[in-house]
């Protein structure tokens, strides 16, 4: 049964702020749908890195033995790799896990956590939200 009385909350769903850059992004995303990357090729590699959880080390092996071709993939390292990646997400700094460790006098507890409020500023940036 639902309830007979409406309530109404003034301002529920209107903006909290102006979300920057918006425009500039959707621009470059219809001038070039493969940016920050080069081409389908260069995505298509950097997802098999990460999808296949390819190390770092490896990966740079990979472009030192000769087996890509850095002017294909539009980048020649784990280190420019990651630099296209963060052009990705410019805010992923916000979701950074943090380590602890708590001791109850019988052993020793690792744990990772996030800050709290770093994520609720993730969310609050993201364009589709």
């Amino acid at each position: 049964m639902l309830p007979s009385k409406l309530t109404i909350y003034e301002g529920a769903g209107s903006s909290i702020r102006e979300v920057k850059g918006f425009e500039q992004e959707d621009s470059n995303l219809c001038q070039d749908q493969w940016s920050p990357f080069t081409s389908m090729h260069s995505v298509r590699l950097a997802s098999w890195f990460i999808e296949g959880k390819v190390p770092k080390l490896r990966i740079n092996k990979f472009f030192w033995n000769g087996l890509g071709d850095p002017s294909l993939a539009g980048y020649s390292s784990m280190h420019t790799l990651e630099y296209h990646l963060r052009a990705l997400d410019p805010h992923s700094v916000y979701l950074q896990w943090y380590e602890e460790q708590v001791d109850d006098g019988k052993r020793t507890l690792r744990f990772f956590y996030r800050i709290v409020l770093d994520c609720i500023r993730y969310l609050l940036d993201q364009i589709a939200y």
